[in-house]
């Protein structure tokens, strides 16, 4: 898997399913993660054994969650916030699955407290990093080798 191609699994995702255009930014801008981040979202795709990461904004799930459930955004509660969020990366991850062109299976999406992430993050190799925009709210996706979902789970 390389940019280019994760790229463009995120951009058709994102065109299909959010009512924002989606600005992939240039590859030197994907090093750090935005502090306007406040949904965090991991899933393990296997066999591949590889992690994707999706880091989303409130005010773009709750565009991304008013487009996907046919409602507005004044009827958007926190689960629909949780739900379209997770949903997206399921559909990341579904694609990105596919492209390594194995039989097998992505987990569930686990929703992750971002200051867990970013205190985590320095120590972890991302394979690839894409940071995107949509009205100025950042959008950040990173694939990792390994199941890094074991990392985030409390008990």
């Amino acid at each position: 898997m390389n940019q280019k191609e994760l790229s463009f699994i995120i951009k058709s995702a994102w065109d299909t399913y959010s009512a924002t255009d989606l600005v992939l930014n240039p590859q030197e801008d994907n090093k750090n993660i935005g502090l306007d981040i406040d949904y965090l979202f991991i899933s393990c795709i296997q066999p591949a054994n590889k992690s994707l990461l999706l880091g989303i904004n409130r005010i773009l799930a709750t565009q991304l969650a008013a487009k996907m459930f046919a409602i507005t955004e004044n009827e958007i509660t926190e689960e629909y916030l949780i739900d379209a969020s997770s949903e997206m990366l399921n559909i990341i991850a579904g694609n990105t699955k596919n492209t390594f062109n194995e039989q097998g299976s992505v987990g569930i999406p686990l929703h992750i407290d971002p200051s867990v992430f970013i205190q985590h993050y320095k120590h972890l190799q991302a394979e690839d990093v894409i940071l995107a925009s949509s009205n100025n709210k950042p959008i950040y996706i990173a694939l990792f080798d390994g199941d890094l979902t074991t990392k985030f789970v409390t008990h």
